[in-house]
């Protein structure tokens, strides 16, 4: 069961965006970042949201590019934005298992 159903979209959207103002987003597991994405109201919170994938995809990419070797066509760049993309997708579509985050902090 997913901790942050049982809390307040209210509660959440200040949350998210108290970590998000404060420059405190590294501070929390990607996962509860990635479950308030999902519960967030995407046209009332759409700029939160995009503050929360934006720090998602910058995370991703410094974990992703070490990993990826240079030998391969553009330095691995385009593998991975493409993994990054295909998180973000995941993230955003409701009906995807890949995309489930979990836990409020």
């Amino acid at each position: 069961m997913n901790v942050q159903d049982g809390v307040s979209l209210e509660h959440l959207r200040e949350f998210w965006q108290e970590a998000t103002d404060g420059g405190s987003l590294d501070k929390h597991d990607p996962r509860t970042i990635v479950a308030a994405c999902r519960r967030l109201d995407p046209t009332v919170d759409g700029r939160l949201r995009e503050q929360l994938l934006n720090h998602l995809c910058a995370t991703a990419q410094r974990i992703l590019r070490p990993q990826v070797s240079a030998r391969h066509e553009n330095g691995g760049e385009d593998a991975v934005l493409e993994v990054v993309g295909a998180m973000v997708v995941s993230i955003l579509d409701p009906d995807s298992a890949d995309g489930i985050g979990d836990l409020l902090p």
